[in-house]
């Protein structure tokens, strides 16, 4: 037989139908009209049919198929109609809901109401199922097994909130593709990277593998901060790289002569809060101790508490965080509290809701000492919130104080070196005097040297 149909020259249709009826689209159900429309949008008229053969199997109205599934079973719809578009077969089926009876060895089945379309070729198995009666219950036994990817659930962090991601194809293969179902999911435009919770750590670490990954894990998104590229104009001053705020400030070169160029000085704050805040590296001994505190913790669990260690930690932190903010609020010390433990794990604090609750409150007060030095040296945007600034009903230390907005750098910069108020002031004159003459080259240097004086008239 098997020989007779190899070797058979007569021709088989892919799709056999014995009776068609055309029928007005608008007559089909709501939901199947959707699809339709969807699918093929000039269609006005379906051709429907009872039972049709396709590629050799035999489909009639009434007959189980199995689609979709929850939980690594398959789902299962009636057949209520059979339309066809071209060559291509479609199901009207009805849902149906479903779970197995291990003591019958099949699938115990109800009936809903809901009705939807679907393609032959996305059935989870082409071959159709007949249901029988046991016991009062409509049953359904498949004929083979039928593999199927298990629907996952994921909780993710995304900044400060928590969302659920639900994968019905399961679990994706590469780190890429759940990167790309995240951004798609969430609607996220930037780059990210995925962290994953270990459960024998309790502790966030890098993705490198789906491999890794179950359902109903806690994932965490990590922006990737940008890499901006900029062409740097010359300058004669030679930066502090001592300095932790040692940061590239120039601009960019305009074509155009009417256009006044500003070259800032080294000393100003010219990047925002990053997304991810970047940790310093800390004294040599801080980073031996902590090399050291990390492969113990690892091993046993073991936390480090060295005072000495802390302290040289947050004096670095507070340097860090005041070249991008004199006044980090309860969101950014709780970053860079985040940040540091993902970093250094040993450095959790013990007997805390999230181990970074004492560190929180070190780096407020840390960061409010911090400021106190600075203003003793002179800094002009600690300087403009101290008493003799202020006046009448403001004179009290922490009312009006005056900061960056947000998103605003180069807040309020320090005169560059050797200057004072009345020399800037002699500038400044000078400056309308070379506007009247249209000399660029001057007045781009004489608008930058007076960029603080102009910036404390405008604060104050």
């Amino acid at each position: 037989m098997i020989s007779h149909h190899l070797h058979s020259t007569t021709v088989v249709p892919a799709l056999s139908v014995v009776r068609v009826t055309s029928v007005p689209l608008d007559v089909l159900h709501v939901n199947v009209q959707e699809s339709i429309k969807h699918l093929f949008p000039c269609q006005s008229q379906v051709q429907l049919a009872d039972t049709v053969t396709f590629h050799g199997t035999r489909y009639s109205k009434g007959m189980i198929v199995a689609y979709g599934g929850t939980a690594g079973l398959p789902d299962f719809a009636e057949i209520v109609q059979i339309a066809l578009f071209g060559e291509k077969v479609h199901f009207i089926v009805k849902t149906l809901m479903s779970w197995y009876d291990e003591h019958y060895r099949g699938f115990h089945l109800e009936k809903t109401d809901h009705i939807t379309l679907v393609e032959q070729q996305n059935l989870s198995d082409v071959c159709p199922l007949s249901a029988y009666v046991v016991a009062g219950k409509l049953m359904v036994t498949l004929k083979r097994h039928i593999y199927m990817e298990p629907t996952v659930r994921f909780r993710v962090l995304i900044d400060h909130e928590v969302k659920k991601l639900t994968l019905k194809s399961g679990i994706p293969s590469t780190v890429d593709e759940l990167v790309a179902a995240i951004q798609e999911q969430f609607a996220i435009t930037t780059e990210i990277s995925v962290q994953y919770k270990d459960e024998e750590f309790d502790d966030f670490f890098t993705l490198t593998t789906t491999k890794e990954l179950k359902d109903k894990d806690t994932l965490k998104v990590v922006h990737v901060p940008l890499n901006i590229t900029l062409t740097l104009v010359p300058q004669e001053s030679t930066p502090d790289t001592s300095s932790v705020c040692s940061l590239s400030e120039s601009v960019t070169q305009s074509d155009s002569d009417d256009t006044v160029i500003l070259s800032p000085s080294p000393s100003e704050r010219q990047n925002p809060w990053p997304a991810v805040f970047p940790i310093p590296t800390f004294s040599h001994n801080t980073e031996l101790a902590l090399s050291q505190g990390n492969e113990i913790y690892l091993r046993d669990g073991t936390l480090l508490t060295s005072p000495s260690v802390k302290a040289d930690i947050l004096e670095r932190l507070a340097e860090a965080m005041f070249c991008y903010t004199a006044y980090p609020n309860d969101a950014q010390r709780s970053a860079v509290a985040q940040a540091l433990i993902e970093k250094h794990p040993c450095l959790k604090e013990p007997g805390s809701f999230n181990g970074i609750y004492g560190w929180q409150q070190s780096l407020k007060y840390k960061c409010g000492n911090y400021r106190t030095k600075r203003k003793a040296l002179g800094s002009p945007e600690l300087l403009i919130n101290s008493m003799k600034y202020k006046m009448g009903d403001d004179r009290k230390p922490a009312k009006n104080i005056k900061k960056p907005k947000r998103a605003e750098v180069n807040y309020l910069p320090q005169h560059p070196s050797g200057e004072t108020d009345s020399s800037l002031e002699n500038v400044r004159l000078d400056l309308i005097e070379a506007s009247k003459k249209r000399d660029v080259k001057s007045i781009n240097d004489m608008m930058a040297r007076t960029y603080s004086l102009r910036r404390m008239e405008v604060v104050a």
